[in-house]
């Protein structure tokens, strides 16, 4: 399985170093994978459940 991409810790990184207030992605609710249900309940990529949000989840600010 995929676990969060680089691209995606160096954008959590970047957003730390200038201080955003708020930093978020596409759809908290979508951050697994897909398992035969429809594209609208699922990320549509390989993944494990919450890898998006670990990530996101580092942010301090």
């Amino acid at each position: 399985m995929r676990r969060a991409t680089p691209s995606q810790a160096r954008a959590a990184r970047r957003a730390g170093r200038r201080h955003l207030a708020r930093l978020t992605f596409w759809s908290v609710n979508r951050d697994s994978p897909c398992t035969g249900g429809g594209a609208d309940i699922c990320s549509g990529i390989s993944q494990q459940p919450w890898d998006f949000t670990r990530v996101f989840a580092q942010y301090t600010g």
